[in-house]
């Protein structure tokens, strides 16, 4: 078998994806270079490098001949951490092409399953980061949030913030990969990559404002709530404590109690 090697991005996917497909599927696969350790004898590895151009053609032809919901998908697939994903992607697609996107319902199917299963990881985790992303204002008046996803999730809910506060100048940063998306209140956004953590270093530079409001809140919080009904195991199912490290509100050990602030 021959093994398409790729770096772990959805255009490199979608390169050796196009370079395999064209080799023949009977005999290949696509994989992540960067998640292959063991080579086997009776395999063959092709590195390929990106190349836009042909990751573009893959791109357009999964719109035009499945729907643009499918890429949804498999773009979402591919912002995973799992290992499998490039190959898992590969397959799917074989099988949408023969029979249509309602192939995705067989999941008795080991690549469907797979399929399935790390698209809802990815997605539920990036539906938890919209309803809980937390912004804080810094001395500058930048609007700031911290993120550390285990997928590569950043992509996937920019398009929410940029909608609901389109007229400031905000930030979303995600911690584990030095990434920042930066959105300017003129419609202006890009992406930075901060190899050198500069700017995570600021994010914690608050303005006043911010920290009044922040104690005022955790005052409110611990005021309105009932504590003879607390269920701190409730609350875990609820929100993961994962979730919690930028919510000043919430507990983020087992067994800890809210932040109380005093008189």
């Amino acid at each position: 078998m021959d093994v398409y090697l790729c770096d772990n991005s959805i255009e490199g996917i979608f390169s050796a994806i196009y370079k395999a497909w064209e080799a023949g599927t009977s005999h290949t696969d696509v994989r992540c270079a960067d998640v292959v350790s063991n080579y086997s004898l009776f395999e063959n590895y092709i590195n390929i490098r990106t190349d836009l151009t042909l990751s573009d053609k893959v791109a357009n032809t999964i719109k035009l001949k499945l729907s643009n919901d499918i890429y949804e998908m498999i773009f979402t697939v591919a912002q995973s951490i799992a290992d499998n994903k490039a190959s898992v992607i590969y397959h799917c697609l074989q099988r949408m092409f023969k029979y249509g996107t309602s192939v995705l319902h067989n999941i008795n199917d080991e690549y469907i399953f797979q399929f399935n299963k790390i698209y809802k990881k990815a997605a539920n985790e990036a539906h938890f980061y919209i309803e809980i992303l937390r912004f804080n204002e810094n001395a500058n008046g930048f609007l700031t949030a911290r993120i550390e996803p285990d997928n590569n999730i950043i992509y996937m809910i920019i398009d929410h913030f940029n909608d609901r506060l389109h007229c400031e100048n905000f930030l979303i940063y995600d911690v584990r990969r030095n990434i920042a998306y930066i959105h300017m209140n003129n419609n202006t956004a890009f992406f930075y990559n901060d190899y050198n953590n500069e700017l995570l270093k600021q994010l914690d530079d608050f303005s006043d404002n911010e920290n009044d409001i922040q104690n005022l809140w955790i005052r409110f919080y611990n005021t309105i709530a009932i504590k003879e009904r607390v269920n701190y195991k409730c609350q875990i199912n609820m929100l993961p404590l994962k979730y919690r490290k930028y919510l000043p509100e919430l507990p983020i050990k087992r067994g800890s109690h809210q932040t109380i602030i005093n008189n």
